[in-house]
């Protein structure tokens, strides 16, 4: 199959709008921290009159949506393991289990990791992290199992995110969740990994 890098629809002209926005939060991250945390103390203060502040839950929550760096070892061990589970998923499989590519090719491959990194892991599982972190459990045990089932949950979600929800979907979601705990949620390593099983999924499925 010949790829299209000149195909543009409505969804291509929307994904640049996404990632515009999400590029623009990270430059200005401190002020819209800062324009976020008064729209929020105004909307509780607009129920309860006695909110002062905003509630910790979302400073934890905002921890997530910001894209910071990272070190080699952790970008050299996101290719090795993205690498490794491609490997791994094809041997176990050996299935031509891909998607249809539906889109600009460029877009599928630069910008949608970007955008469903934020949404799936910075948003989503942000929030049931912060959710698990607010239970205080101090059973080791019973804790790791709430965030495996955050982990699981927000990989469910992510496949059930795509029109065509496959197992190479739901386990590539599961993978970046786990690079996004490894790394103290932070959104780089996700969004390096997506991006090679992007460009991967679309060599497959052209060649």
């Amino acid at each position: 199959m010949v790829l299209n890098f000149l195909y543009w629809d409505f969804d291509s002209w929307l994904w640049i709008l996404l990632f515009l926005v999400i590029l623009i939060i990270n430059i200005y991250f401190s002020k819209f921290v800062f324009f976020l945390n008064k729209f929020i103390v105004w909307f509780f203060g607009f129920f309860r009159k006695d909110a002062k502040k905003t509630p910790v839950i979302f400073y934890s929550l905002l921890e997530s949506l910001k894209i910071r760096k990272v070190s080699s070892k952790t970008i050299v061990l996101t290719i090795a393991l993205v690498l490794a589970f491609e490997l791994a998923y094809y041997l176990l499989f050996q299935t031509g289990e891909v998607s249809p590519i539906k889109g600009n090719p460029l877009i599928i491959i630069l910008l949608v990791p970007i955008i469903e990194e934020f949404v799936y892991r910075g948003l989503f599982f942000g929030l049931l992290l912060v959710l698990v972190n607010s239970l205080n459990l101090k059973d080791p045990l019973l804790k790791n199992t709430f965030l495996f089932l955050a982990l699981l949950t927000q990989s469910i979600i992510f496949a059930m995110g795509h029109e065509s929800a496959t197992r190479s979907v739901l386990l590539g979601g599961f993978l970046f969740g786990l690079l996004f705990l490894y790394s103290k949620k932070n959104l780089l390593p996700g969004i390096l990994a997506h991006t090679i099983h992007n460009l991967l999924m679309i060599l497959i499925f052209c060649f």
